[in-house]
């Protein structure tokens, strides 16, 4: 079993519909609850508490990285003891920050394989902007900002629709690696390093 919690904001809210409608056809995944908060909440007790109610095997969670942190912390309080998926956000410095309460935790993280001094140089410049959601610093958003406007050139058109069927359609080299999509617009093949925290550290889950 599975659950999900998720911040509540508009870009949010949508990737908790594709998420829920992609984890669907993976049956051995089970939704057992859905729990969200405002983007600006410092005190998710009352959903961690209903999260632990439920008994899940695991938490996946998609927020911002002030959310994660006090996630974190006061799971570890409420002696919530399974898994929490954190995607992308958990590094080092959250690790710190979190202590006892990141350990066993998991991350996945996009790998640059390309050198592109496009990137290099976007990433230099924001690289020191706290404000700046970790996200918007990995290969992945760089490349997806790259094949929207790749995107929008092959099909001369703005149109939500016209441009996800062309972006199902088109094999697309970045940073990141090559990307394809399947039918659901998942990345058919990407890379990604997986891995938890052990004894403060992240390492890798081969």
């Amino acid at each position: 079993m599975i659950i999900f919690l998720y911040c509540q904001n508009l870009n949010l809210a949508r990737t908790l519909v594709i998420y829920d409608s992609s984890f669907a056809y993976l049956s051995k995944f089970v939704v057992v609850a859905i729990e969200n908060n405002e983007q600006n909440a410092t005190d998710l007790r009352s959903q961690l508490s209903k999260i632990k109610e439920s008994n899940p095997d695991a938490i996946f969670t998609v927020q911002y990285e002030t959310a994660v942190t006090n996630m974190l912390t006061q799971a570890e309080s409420l002696n919530i003891n399974v898994p929490i998926l954190v995607p992308s956000i958990l590094d080092e410095k959250m690790i710190l920050t979190t202590g006892i309460a990141s350990e066993g935790q998991y991350t996945s993280r996009a790998l640059s394989t390309v050198s592109d001094p496009n990137y290099e140089a976007a990433l230099k410049r924001i690289s020191g902007m706290d404000s700046v959601d970790k996200d918007f610093k990995s290969p992945k958003a760089y490349d997806a900002m790259l094949l929207i406007k790749l995107a929008i050139e092959k099909a001369d058109s703005f149109d939500n629709t016209v441009l996800k069927d062309t972006m199902l359609n088109m094999k697309f080299d970045g940073v990141g690696g090559s990307y394809e999509f399947d039918q659901y617009g998942t990345p058919a093949k990407a890379n990604y390093v997986f891995q938890t925290v052990k004894e403060g550290k992240l390492v890798e889950v081969q």
